[in-house]
């Protein structure tokens, strides 16, 4: 019954799992490659299971004084979900009372005046960030990455996190590196090794996890 149905086929996909039966076909497309392989009784899953751990997505924000652009990224691949500008305008701060420059010197404006424009930068990175947060939600309940990255400068990154809802943040990994001029191509090198690691601890933890709750497991 394998036979005919692939004798002739031209599939897009790149693999499939066929589980047949007395009164059971399904048939499943795969999009990794898989060795060719029939086993008579139990279904075989081990390659199935391999494919699930492999294609797992994690979510990268990669944020800097710019803005902020959002990834879905596989085992060397890395796709753009979007972007965020972080416009920032001081125009309508400028004013007397709000910072000057004194006697014709050129030099950095102080006092009162000055504190309260660094007072409203920081003000609206911290809203910024929140709406980058809020994005990266969105993009998560569209995606259920397994985890996701903040890249940026630490005090971005710590506050994008702060954002999060508590239960959230546990899957949160903070990178303090400012990769905002890099491409894609570059952050996907630069950070494969980091999610090899997250990888690792998560698959570690949930072992010890597994034998914990289950001494007979």
């Amino acid at each position: 019954r394998v036979e005919e149905f692939l004798e002739g086929r031209h599939p897009q996909e790149k693999a499939l799992a066929i589980f047949a039966g007395q009164k059971t076909w399904k048939i499943v497309p795969l999009s990794g490659s898989v060795r060719n392989e029939i086993q008579w009784g139990r279904p075989a899953i081990g390659q199935l299971f391999r494919l699930l751990s492999e294609r797992k997505p994690y979510g990268l924000v990669v944020v800097d004084h710019r803005g902020a652009r959002f990834f879905l990224y596989l085992p060397h691949q890395l796709t753009l979900l979007g972007e965020k500008q972080y416009d920032i305008d001081k125009s309508q701060w400028k004013r007397s009372d709000v910072a000057h420059i004194s006697s014709g010197r050129t030099r950095k404006a102080q006092g009162p005046g000055h504190d309260l424009v660094n007072d409203r930068v920081e003000a609206q990175y911290k809203h910024l960030c929140a709406e980058t947060a809020d994005q990266m939600l969105v993009l998560n309940r569209q995606h259920h990455f397994i985890a996701v990255l903040v890249v940026g400068p630490e005090r971005l990154v710590g506050s994008i996190k702060a954002n999060f809802p508590p239960s959230f943040q546990e899957r949160v990994v903070s990178v303090p590196e400012d990769l905002g001029n890099f491409s894609a191509a570059s952050i996907g090198r630069r950070l494969d090794p980091v999610i090899a690691r997250c990888e690792l601890e998560r698959q570690s933890a949930n072992v010890a996890h597994l034998f914990t709750g289950n001494p007979g497991a």
